[in-house]
């Protein structure tokens, strides 16, 4: 069977993510039959297309020393129960093996001898130790590993438990976690309002009710208590039970600002349905403040490094707050020229990022990517980006600042041919100096310290 018959075979939902594994497969064995001198291939068949592996960059040490990979397969989702769908207290399996591969040798360390299912992979501030949440018999455990010693359970002192929709994000001293818990007989609550719709009578549903039936049963999968944990397993709750999100401490540990969410009704047309706010808690008192009082409009900080400053953009100008502050500031004020002499349309800024001292936002515009002053609101451009290149040359995201300050990474994407990689922009000369680029596709790009 050739790879044409095996795809004809497919439903055609499913083909064309099955393309992609397929020619990568194929060009796998390709490869090794060109190595080894065969002249011929054997047929690829649909135990190979289960068994390609994707190996992904988890997490990588601050150091670049260590990188957290895990490796899995297709076939380590097969046993998903499709009819499950819906149900908030479901977690579909997804096995992978977890490794902490070492960055200067290419040795791999295997933490577990078998699959296991984990998420929030990462490390700690100062690269010691790596944590990560694992699913295992019906409930998430929080792990620990340090270079050279064993894999150790944190045990929560708690009786909730670790919710499915939980993150792991380290404490910027390294003392703990925040993480989110289920309330006390929120599984009970949503498995039984799950099969009230699956299983219960045949009912009529009412589109009076502020939410369909079925909106309002996967609602209460967002629904969880955030919480700090510290190294021994106590537990604080630092919030009741919501949609919470977007998590972000200040360098001294003495603040968190988050991001809440609260369905309104289901939503048939436009985006008016989710009320949003922002609030900044103080994890000494537990007092809590509105940054951004409860709105339709939801907040898009673009946080800098130290968590205590954020910016976004508000119809092309660009805002800045400190959460310490009353009020934010129009870096901008309105004062925005025209984009060129024979283009009168008003500029319009975007933030992409903050420099590494926090000094800088990195802003794009009509006329392409600009520094500005964080402070007077002083703007400098760095990268002229006019109509012709923004259309027909290759594509450009920013990536991340180099910790010097001077260059930005920038990810390359060819329009007319297969052809990607990453390049530096120098801050100084304006010139986008390529790094990396060929037929590769390439995701993720982590940095280092």
């Amino acid at each position: 069977m050739t790879i044409s018959d095996l795809l004809a075979r497919l439903p055609y939902p499913r083909r064309r993510g099955a393309a992609r594994t397929a020619l990568c497969a194929a060009t796998t064995f390709a490869s090794a039959a060109a190595v080894s001198g065969q002249t011929s291939l054997r047929p690829f068949t649909a135990e190979d297309a289960l068994n390609v592996q994707t190996v992904s960059v988890e997490a990588l040490s601050p150091d670049g020393r260590w990188a957290a990979v895990t490796v899995r397969t297709h076939r380590d989702r097969l046993d998903v129960d499709h009819q499950r769908f819906g149900d908030a207290t479901y977690v579909a399996p997804s096995l992978e093996r977890l490794w902490v591969l070492d960055t200067g040798s290419g040795e791999p360390i295997e933490l577990f001898d078998d699959r296991v299912q984990v998420s929030a992979v990462s490390w700690a501030p100062d690269g010691s130790t790596l944590s990560w949440l694992r699913y295992d018999d019906g409930q998430y455990r929080l792990e620990t590993w340090e270079p050279g010693g064993q894999v150790r359970e944190v045990r929560l002192d708690t009786p909730l438990d670790l919710a499915s929709i939980s993150g792991l994000q380290w404490r910027p001293d390294g003392a703990g976690w925040l993480v989110q818990l289920r309330a006390s007989g929120w599984a009970e609550a949503a498995r039984g309002a799950y099969e009230e719709m699956t299983e219960g009578p045949i009912v009529v549903h009412d589109g009076s009710e502020p939410f369909l039936d079925w909106d309002r049963v996967r609602n209460m999968g967002d629904l969880a208590i955030p919480a700090l944990i510290d190294r021994s397993g106590a537990v604080e709750q630092i919030l009741p039970e919501g949609g919470w999100g977007g998590f972000r401490f200040t360098d001294d540990a003495a603040h968190v600002s988050v991001l809440g969410e609260l369905p309104l009704k289901t939503v048939y047309e436009g985006n008016d349905g989710t009320e949003w706010r922002m609030l900044r808690v103080d994890l000494a008192s537990g007092d809590t403040t509105h940054l951004v009082e409860p709105s339709t409009e939801r907040p898009r900080p673009n946080w800098r490094d130290d968590g205590f400053r954020y910016a976004w953009a508000d119809e092309g100008d660009v805002w800045v707050r400190d959460i310490r502050d009353d009020e934010a500031s129009n870096l901008t004020d309105g004062e925005r020229g025209p984009v060129s002499a024979t283009d009168t349309t008003t500029l319009r800024y975007s933030v992409q990022r903050w420099s590494p001292d926090g000094s800088h936002l990195l802003v794009s515009s009509q006329q392409g990517w600009h520094l500005m002053n964080a402070e007077s609101g002083d703007v400098d451009l760095v990268f002229a980006l006019d109509e012709e290149a923004r259309e027909e040359g290759p594509r450009l995201n920013v990536v991340d600042w180099m910790p010097d300050g001077r260059r930005i990474l920038v990810s390359t994407s060819e329009r007319d041919r297969w052809q990607r990689g990453l390049a530096h922009l120098d801050l100084e000369s304006g010139q986008l100096e390529p790094m990396r680029a060929d037929a590769n596709t390439y995701a993720s790009w982590t940095l280092s310290d």
